[in-house]
């Protein structure tokens, strides 16, 4: 019994070992750039850290205004040790995140473990979860769902323990409770899950009804600060409500026209079969359905590059045989942890389907598990259906093949993915400001294209002092998707490149390829990976060397090419 034991600590170190490696392995440059949502959480981790308060000035919020998406603030309260130890940077922040992933590692294995009671059925479902692409594309760069997917195996996990040690459930209660602070996926799931759960091991818990009811209170009291704010702060929810299915023109548009083919060819009343009860179900049912499409799950993945790798969807295409086994041995010889993985399975995608943008990896991360659990019951039925012989030369093929596997996704992740994304990643905006730093006090003024993407990088790669920051942050309204926009702060500028420059100010101009209606020589230029242009740095003394007509006067007030106000300083 020790030498087993031994030697599934050994494996499971080894395991640990690889999911250090895949999810640390060229960290800071893969992905090839820093998306606006992780600089936001990193610079607000560091605001918090610097001054309490987030790049508002808001002390200690639970939700960071941000872009005029009201993010949660607990991963940027989760980033701070990181960013306190190793500075604010890429890699600090990116640290923080792949630490989670190797963590709910470890906890798949202890979660099949102690439902499974098999040493082996729990190794090959953290060595799966190690490996799945679904997990490293996410491990790999700083999202919330991370958190979520931790916290809830965690809370789960503690909860079955709990059914032996009761103590054990304030912690598990801690963990679900810390995870409703985090991604609006878990504020669906995590109610659903804790029903299951009370229902199902209701015998266990019936018995000291007592002791139920006091944890139950010491959740809701835990819950209490975020119910308090959902209900009195109409402003976080106007992300939510741009995105679900509810606000969709185009279902009412859809019902509309129906009700007028309706009146023109039946008698009943159009109403019965035409509303949007039963559109809104439909829409639900097709986006829940499209979560378990083959093209989402093997071939293409999320159709938002920034959550997918090149030809790969979000899982391996080895896996589906061993998935497919692993639900019939779950049905057929399983007893109570086939119930609390298949409502896993089932509910994870919910509160994915209820939105617009579907399929979606980065709501429905929480399946991550069950679909890294599921195939490894079937590697172990097929183990113990083949004699020795036959058994070892079963393991060795499938070692070989999900090897085949594993190494086509490594290559698409780390050299075509790089090469055909780094738009979406927003490659190349480090390498910007780095060179605006380097000349920026010859300057009055910095201006920006809003092809540049923002305000948010300047904050986070100069490490600007959130303190100076914070009186000058001013959100504009949010556009048609709830999102806002930072027009200036200090001696930057972000917005669309005028149509006509003032050559009287002394202004540095960062540009993208169409910007400017003209050819000139850039002081700095930043090509993408794949050789086309990204950025260009040009300023007055360039644009009167190579624009003729550019020196047409303009007012500060003025309209720029597009019609929009230029920001006034």
């Amino acid at each position: 019994c020790k030498k087993v034991m031994k030697k599934s600590i050994f494996l499971l170190l080894l395991i640990i070992v690889l999911s250090v490696f895949l999810r640390f392995f060229y960290l800071e440059r893969i992905p090839n750039g820093l998306y606006s949502d992780e600089a936001a959480f990193g610079y607000n981790a560091y605001s918090l850290l610097k001054t309490g308060k987030d790049e508002f000035g808001f002390s200690y919020p639970l939700v960071l205004k941000s872009f005029g998406d009201f993010k949660a603030a607990f991963y940027s309260y989760y980033l701070i040790p990181f960013v306190w130890i190793l500075d604010l940077s890429v890699i600090s922040i990116r640290t923080g995140t792949a630490m989670l992933g190797i963590g709910t590692v470890i906890l798949v294995y202890l979660l099949i473990k102690e439902l499974s009671k098999s040493n082996r059925i729990a190794l090959i479902s953290s060595l799966l979860l190690a490996v799945s692409p679904f997990a490293l594309q996410f491990n790999r760069m700083v999202h919330e769902n991370n958190l979520v997917v931790f916290l809830i195996t965690a809370g789960t996990y503690l909860f079955i323990v709990s059914l032996r040690s009761r103590k054990l459930l304030i912690l598990s209660l801690i963990c679900f409770a810390a995870s409703l602070y985090t991604y609006y996926d878990a504020k669906i799931f995590i109610p659903l899950m804790l029903v299951f759960l009370i229902i199902y091991y209701r015998d266990k818990f019936l018995n000291d009804k007592k002791k139920l009811f006091i944890n139950c209170f010491i959740f809701l009291l835990l819950i209490l600060p975020l119910l308090n704010l959902m209900l009195s702060r109409k402003d976080v929810w106007t992300r939510p409500q741009n995105t679900v299915i509810f606000s969709d023109i185009g279902s009412v548009l859809d019902i509309n026209q129906e009700i007028g083919d309706n009146r023109i060819t039946s008698p009943l009343n159009p109403r019965i079969f035409h509303n949007k009860l039963i559109k809104f179900a439909e829409v639900f049912i097709s986006n829940y359905l499209k979560h378990f499409d083959s093209d989402f799950l093997y071939f293409k993945g999320d159709y938002i590059k920034i959550y997918s790798t090149v030809n790969i969807g979000i899982m391996y295409l080895m896996e589906l045989p061993f998935f497919l086994l692993g639900f019939l041995y779950l049905a057929k010889y399983t007893k109570s942890e086939k119930y609390l993985l298949f409502f896993w399975l089932l509910m994870a995608p919910i509160a994915a389907s209820l939105t617009k943008f579907v399929p979606s990896a980065s709501r429905t991360m929480l399946l991550v598990v069950p679909l890294a659990v599921i195939p490894s019951y079937g590697i172990y039925y097929c183990s113990i259906l083949f004699k020795k012989f036959l058994k070892n030369t079963f393991i060795l093929f499938t070692v070989i093949l999900f090897t085949i596997n594993i190494a086509y996704y490594l290559h698409f992740y780390y050299f075509i993915t790089p090469l055909r994304y780094s738009r979406e990643w927003h490659y190349g905006m480090k390498q910007v400001i780095q060179e605006v730093q380097q000349v920026q006090n010859r300057y009055d003024s910095i201006w920006f294209s809003k092809k540049a993407w923002g305000y948010i990088y300047p904050l986070f790669f100069i490490k600007y002092p959130p303190s100076s920051y914070q009186p000058q942050a001013l959100l504009s309204s949010p556009d048609e998707f709830g999102f806002g926009w930072i027009e200036n702060f200090d001696k930057y500028l972000f917005g669309k490149i005028p149509k006509y420059f003032d050559l009287n100010k002394n202004i540095l101009y960062v540009v993208a390829e169409g910007d400017l209606p003209f050819r000139t020589k850039p002081l700095y230029e930043i090509n993408y990976p794949d050789g086309q242009l990204a950025f260009q740095l040009v300023d007055t003394k360039t644009l009167q060397r190579d624009c003729y007509n550019c020196s047409l006067i303009y007012k500060p007030e003025d309209e720029d090419i597009f019609g929009n106000k230029l920001p006034a300083r």
